[in-house]
């Protein structure tokens, strides 16, 4: 019996994000059921994710081409993406962003199109006048429009423009996380971040937060792990860690490959971004059975965190609230371990398993 083949369509392969990362995830798990083939727009040596050896990888442009999304409306490139689509049952567009893809598949009867939303819709910094048009070529395109959670499902459900049908979908959890031996450690005097460099992310306002925490614990260190994706923001965010006098605990450093070790040598993962779709670094905190504090921002960390519980969710962008919740995480080590103990509590509806049984119940 033929396999069904299953494309996904993605800007950028080789970037390293979340979107890239739970894909790789999903894709590994769909493999022992179907063929798959990712096509990256953009141009790069490999995925920046490990993915297994039977998923193929396409690059739409060339090693020397201008990288950027927009100019696969040029009739080659819109010529050859249709060409790549027509061998597939389906495809999975990652993030209506990508949504010009869709206009390949107008004539296109047999192939049933899904897209697979990375961001909230509530999202203002986010949702420019130009990816609101994108979301609504996806909405009018697609068999199926995938939220990464319940909240934002909602809002899509009130979209007077859509057609398709509609599911939520969480993002996986890396079984690695999951399955390492690592202890918390509740001696440790760090505070741990993992945000990309942009403003949406709240690191201004994480600045702030810092400021009042540090100077009461001045033996605590913070750290904030992430690519510099706004040069501008983060030459900002330098000099307020240097108006605040906070160099000596406040640290920015870039990406790392391996999570573990900075997680395992963590005591607290905070988390103040403005908006989210599903925080998957706040996932993997989790998975590592990090006490956490976030803003309950739209959306996703309410359905990750259980507050009181095994974190604590902030009103939005109360820099008070959020320095009172920290510091006394800080000064309640047998909070952090009940904390802690109760990590995972709500994990398995992040299981890879799981939702590789709700990606399949879909697909069929």
């Amino acid at each position: 019996m033929r396999r069904k083949h299953i494309g996904f369509l993605i800007g950028n392969i080789s970037s390293k994000g979340g979107a890239e990362r739970t894909f790789s995830l999903i894709a590994n798990g769909l493999i022992d059921y179907y063929d798959i083939t990712v096509i990256s727009y953009i141009y790069g040596e490999k995925s920046a994710y490990h993915l297994d050896n039977r998923v193929k990888v396409k690059f739409l442009f060339h090693k020397n081409d201008k990288q950027r999304e927009r100019y696969v409306l040029k009739p080659f490139y819109f010529s050859k993406l249709r060409n790549e689509i027509k061998l597939f049952d389906c495809i999975v567009v990652v993030s209506s962003a990508a949504a010009l893809g869709l206009l390949c598949t107008t004539w296109m009867r047999n192939l049933k199109v899904i897209t697979w939303e990375q961001t909230s819709f509530a999202n203002k910094m986010y949702m420019s006048f130009k990816r609101i048009i994108l979301q609504r070529i996806a909405f009018l395109w697609s068999d199926y429009f995938i939220s990464l959670t319940n909240a934002n499902l909602k809002m899509i459900k009130n979209c007077i423009f859509s057609k398709s049908k509609h599911v939520a979908i969480y993002n996986a959890v890396d079984e690695n996380l999951l399955n390492n031996k690592v202890c918390y450690d509740a001696s440790s005097t760090q505070i741990i971040t993992f945000a990309r460099i942009e403003r949406v992310k709240g690191l201004d306002i994480l600045v702030e937060v810092a400021a009042k925490v540090l100077k009461k614990h001045p033996k605590w260190t913070w750290k904030i792990y992430g690519q510099t994706d706004d040069k501008e923001y983060f030459e900002e965010l330098n000099k307020m860690i240097t108006d605040y006098d906070l160099t000596n605990q406040l640290h920015v450093c870039s990406p790392v490959d391996d999570i573990v070790p900075v997680l395992s040598k963590s005591s607290i993962y905070v988390m103040t971004s403005r908006y989210e779709g599903l925080p998957m670094s706040l996932l993997e905190a989790k998975a590592m059975k990090l006490p956490s504090v976030a803003f309950d921002c739209p959306t996703g960390p309410s359905e990750i965190i259980q507050d009181g519980i095994n974190g604590d969710l902030v009103p939005c962008y109360d820099v008070e609230i959020m320095s009172e919740k920290i510091c006394d995480l800080i000064s309640n080590e047998v909070k952090r371990m009940a904390y802690s103990d109760n990590a995972h509590n709500n994990i398995g509806k992040f299981r890879i398993e799981n939702i590789v049984q709700e990606w399949i119940k879909l697909l069929s």
